[in-house]
């Protein structure tokens, strides 16, 4: 299975990119660091002898259609998308710059929608494919902090509702 993971430097994505590697599936990571893509994908590849392919990316500012033709081409084909991104900031707890409202909402819903659109016609196209992101704690109530954050995680979390009824009866699986 050939598989994208987004934010897949740090924590979970790190993890997660660690697992799928060892189950043997070829990877492509996206992050905002290069010297870390490029040590871990080196590191996988040479480990548990797979293909990995990196791009570093501002999610903030991304070109969803010529990063997923990217991925595509240099994969072949895309089985599963993980969006395991996320950014927050000590700042979010009330009156925040314009920019980093707009940073927020960019790498936490806006990146996220944008690159999976621009991977639909291609997923849904595979025998089995898979779209899977990670939400947040923070989502399920409104609290003093991570203001912004959590409701782009909560835009997140009803779009994914909404993808999952658009393709109940599809080959292509949705889950948040």
């Amino acid at each position: 299975m050939n598989c994208v993971v987004i934010g897949a430097t740090a924590g979970l994505g790190r993890s997660l990119s660690n697992r799928l590697a060892k189950e043997g599936h070829n990877l492509y990571l996206i992050a905002s660091d290069e010297r870390d893509l490029e040590s871990v994908s080196a590191d996988l590849s040479l480990r548990y002898k797979i293909s990995v392919g990196y791009q570093a990316a501002d999610l903030a500012s991304i070109n969803a259609t010529k990063l997923a033709s990217d991925i595509i081409s240099d994969l072949s084909a895309v089985d599963t998308l993980f969006y395991i991104a996320g950014l927050g900031d000590d700042d979010d707890c009330g009156s925040i710059s314009e920019e980093l409202a707009e940073r927020l909402m960019a790498v936490n819903f806006s990146a996220a929608v944008k690159i999976i659109n621009a991977f639909l016609d291609h997923l849904t196209t595979r025998p089995i494919a898979n779209i899977v992101a990670i939400g947040s704690v923070a989502e399920i109530r409104g609290r003093k902090n991570n203001i912004i954050y959590g409701a782009a995680k909560r835009g997140l979390e009803f779009y994914f509702a909404s993808l999952r009824h658009k393709f109940a009866a599809s080959n292509c699986h949705v889950q948040f």
